[in-house]
C-alpha cells in the first residue's frame, strides 16, 4: 500500500438508469460510508462530473464536502467534461 494514505478510501459509483431515483445510490452510499467508518478510514473522497447535479446533490447531502474542481479532466464523444472533487471526513 502507500503509506501514509491508509486512512483514506476512494470511492466511485455508479447506477444504471434504469435503477436511478429509487434510493438505492443514496442506500449504497450509506453503506460504504458504514463501511469505510468500521474498517477505519478516516477520509472518503471521490469525484463527480460537474454535470451530475443528482449526484452531487445527493453527496453534499451525505457530508462531503467540496475540495476543487478540475477542468476538462475527462474527454469522450468529442466533449470536455469537469470533475467536482469531494471528500467526507470522519468526526470523531
Amino acid at each position: 500500500g502507500c503509506v501514509g494514505f491508509e486512512h483514506c478510501g476512494r470511492l466511485g459509483m455508479g447506477l444504471h438508469p434504469d435503477y436511478r431515483s429509487q434510493g438505492i445510490g443514496r442506500r449504497l452510499l450509506n453503506a460504504v460510508i458504514d463501511s469505510c467508518w468500521a474498517y477505519g478510514y478516516t477520509r472518503i473522497e471521490l469525484e463527480v462530473f460537474s454535470d451530475n447535479i443528482i449526484a452531487a446533490h445527493m453527496y453534499r447531502q451525505a457530508g462531503f464536502h467540496l475540495e476543487g474542481l478540475k477542468k476538462f479532466a475527462y474527454f469522450l464523444d468529442g466533449k470536455y467534461r469537469d470533475l467536482i472533487m469531494m471528500a467526507l471526513l470522519r468526526q470523531e
